[in-house]
Order: C-alpha cells, then sequence, then structure tokens
C-alpha cells in the first residue's frame, strides 16, 4: 500500500465519503492552511467549510471533504509540511495565507 492509499484509507474511516476506492476516488481531502497550521487536534469541519465558502472555492472538479489534514496524513508528512509551508511563503508571497486550501490529490 503505497503512502497515499494509506492516508486515504485513514481519511475514509471517518466517514467513507474520501474514497470508494483507487478506481472510484471521488472527494478530495482538504483543509484551510491556517486551520491546518493551527489545528493540532483542534478540527472543526464545519467551520473550515464555512470559512472556505466566504473566502476561498476549492477547485478540485469532484469536490473535497473537509478533514483535519494532521490526523489524516503520516506524521512526518503533517511535519514536513508544517515545517515548509513558511518557508515556501518566503518565496511565493502569499502561500502561506490562512484561508488557502490544502488539497489532497
Amino acid at each position: 500500500m503505497t503512502c497515499w492509499q494509506e492516508c486515504e484509507a485513514s481519511a475514509s474511516h471517518g466517514n467513507g465519503s474520501i474514497s470508494g476506492g483507487p478506481a472510484k476516488a471521488t472527494k478530495a481531502p482538504a483543509q484551510r492552511v491556517g486551520d491546518f497550521m493551527a489545528s493540532a487536534g483542534k478540527f472543526n469541519r464545519s467551520q473550515s467549510e464555512h470559512r472556505s465558502r466566504l473566502e476561498v472555492e476549492p477547485t478540485y472538479a469532484r469536490g473535497v471533504e473537509w478533514v483535519d489534514l494532521n490526523q489524516v496524513l503520516p506524521p512526518f508528512v503533517a511535519r514536513s509540511l508544517h515545517a515548509a509551508i513558511p518557508l515556501f511563503n518566503g518565496r511565493i508571497r502569499g502561500f502561506s495565507d490562512p484561508n488557502a486550501v490544502l488539497t489532497g490529490r
């Protein structure tokens, strides 16, 4: 099983709507950057969904499922993203905007 397949399996344990298997992938896991960077276990699906509708609309064609990526991604990936996002913002201004959407597909 690949790392991403493990992530999808982990995410789908919550409600089963993220993936119907490799051939039937539906929604992509997503979370606002601000929520991802601050959450550490304090994820609020409705708040993340509401904020995104007001400020940034995800463009993934099959839609997104709001999840806590800190819980879905393997710990080493989440830690790496936490370290890299602010650094990358130094190269691409606005990359770490709290309203940007991280989409896992």
